[in-house]
């Protein structure tokens, strides 16, 4: 698996970052950055200017900010088939925190009937599913670990339309699968047919890719708002002279990979997901977290009995449980402030989890009364 970074236009390999952090180029360029001065940083590819990266047009990420992981297109390349035809592909992804000891629920984001070889997925007007992959109105740590699969099986069309109908149902947000037995979408708790059970937990991806965000872990590549390409180690030289572009087909926007020398799009065997780092503020996936929660909790109590009525009063409760654990947490950090000199850099530290954990609920039983 390789990960291929995009600073404006310049595809730059996760080996180069690595070499830049060694030697001490990327700590000096950032520090640029954040100054506002003059300062270039070579690559391969090309050269980047801080100048440049402050006139990116993502939203910066980081502690105290929103975070989105968005999937902005998949595309198949030499997709697996069978010798009597096609398989459909599901893709799911999985985030955790590094705190987070036991695996993350897994979520269906698209199911795509008859994958052919060398087509782009996306999520859009006419097709079911969610290409969010993560979201939080406010990130309170620093490492998180993420992985996308892309399962290649056949399903009849009973499960096929019961999947994408669910997709319907979850509003946006993925379609969880916190147990072998069940799927979660938005308020809605089905169970799970033996065999797409089987696809999803057993059945070995056809592709797979695994990201990390780190934003201060020592030695380690920061991590940016930015396009992200995750695609085997194999084929990365093969997008040197590609980038992310929108492009508009049908009178829909999307964002795929083109070759930035003849205008086209890429077209070759290499399968590959683009994905999306951003930090603004989406009120629309307020309602992820507390959705993701109640897939963690199935996953540990609930059996397939478990109701769409209590189900929501699991959600609601977790809400507020939620809420309640952020109270907890910023009336600690606004003691600490109280004891701190206003300005000092103590301060500010602790200001910023003080404004991370408010932004974090969502109550006004809570937020009014801290």
């Amino acid at each position: 698996m390789a990960i291929i970074y995009y600073l404006n236009d310049i595809p730059v390999f996760e080996d180069e970052v690595k070499e830049k952090i060694y030697s001490g180029e990327l700590s000096t360029f950032d520090t640029a950055v954040r100054n506002g001065e003059s300062q270039s940083l070579s690559f391969e590819n090309g050269e980047i200017s801080s100048e440049d990266i402050n006139t990116r047009d993502f939203t910066p990420i980081g502690v105290g900010k929103p975070l989105s992981i968005e999937i902005l297109t998949i595309y198949s390349g030499d997709a697996p088939g069978r010798f009597l035809g096609r398989k459909d592909m599901l893709v799911t992804t999985g985030v955790k925190s590094i705190g987070t000891y036991n695996s993350a629920p897994k979520a269906i984001n698209q199911i795509v009937r008859k994958v052919n070889d060398n087509q782009h997925y996306e999520p859009s007007a006419f097709n079911q599913g969610s290409p969010i992959v993560y979201y939080t109105p406010a990130l309170d740590m620093d490492t998180i670990f993420c992985s996308f699969h892309l399962i290649a099986d056949t399903f009849n069309e009973s499960i096929f339309e019961n999947i994408s109908s669910l997709l319907g149902k979850a509003g946006g947000i993925p379609l969880f699968a916190p147990a072998s037995s069940v799927l979660l979408a938005g308020s809605t708790l089905s169970s799970i047919v033996a065999k797409l059970g089987k696809a999803i937990f057993e059945t070995k991806p056809f592709f797979k890719g695994d990201f990390n965000i780190r934003l201060e872990t020592p030695g380690q590549i920061p991590t940016k708002a930015k396009y992200i390409l995750i695609t085997d180690k194999k084929f990365e030289r093969e997008f040197i002279s590609f980038a992310p572009k929108n492009i508009t087909i049908a009178d829909n926007n999307y964002v795929r990979l083109v070759n930035k020398n003849n205008n086209k799009e890429y077209t070759g065997d290499a399968p590959y997901i683009l994905v999306s780092l951003d930090g603004r503020e989406r009120d629309d996936l307020k309602d992820f977290k507390p959705t993701q929660a109640s897939a963690a909790i199935i996953e540990q109590f609930y059996g397939t009995e478990t109701s769409s009525q209590s189900l929501e009063v699991v959600q609601e409760a977790l809400t507020l449980y939620n809420d309640y654990s952020y109270f907890e947490k910023a009336k600690k950090q606004k003691e600490k402030l109280n004891s701190l000199e206003e300005g000092s850099e103590a301060y500010k530290s602790v200001k910023l989890l003080y404004d991370t954990y408010l932004k974090n609920i969502d109550s006004k039983i809570f937020s009014e009364n801290i």
